[in-house]
């Protein structure tokens, strides 16, 4: 069994990164096949490798927070709907990385609202 001190050690020492969302995503995926494979076991174990480890990363912007502060960075980049959209979009993935760290914020949910807050834009 693992000390306190020694969890507390290991869990400030944990910053989130790609590399550590990688890993995750690839338990994630080797407990997809072991289910396929009818070896319930060994899924088990990864995901709960995979719970464990989660505890120790910082978590992930919510899709609220994502969308509050891409807000924010419309109004303060000045981006309007007559504005070019693929430099509003890259004007607006700058101003968003200048506030937040890359490494909390699942690029995938970034991209699907950068999207849908610019089309919102355009339409009002």
């Amino acid at each position: 069994m693992l000390s306190g001190e020694y969890v507390h050690q290991v869990s400030t020492a944990l910053p989130r990164s790609s590399h550590n969302d990688n890993e995750l995503r690839a338990q994630v995926d080797s407990a997809s096949q072991f289910t396929a494979a009818s070896r319930a076991d060994l899924a088990e174990k990864e995901l709960r490798e995979v719970e464990l480890l989660e505890t120790f990363l910082p978590p992930l912007l919510t899709e609220l927070a994502v969308d509050e502060t891409l807000k924010e960075c419309i109004t303060e980049a000045a981006i309007s709907p007559s504005d070019n959209p693929g430099k509003s979009k890259g004007k607006l993935f700058k101003a968003f990385y200048d506030k937040v760290d890359k490494t909390l914020v699942d690029a995938d949910l970034l991209k699907r609202r950068v999207d849908a807050i610019l089309s919102q834009t355009a339409t009002s």
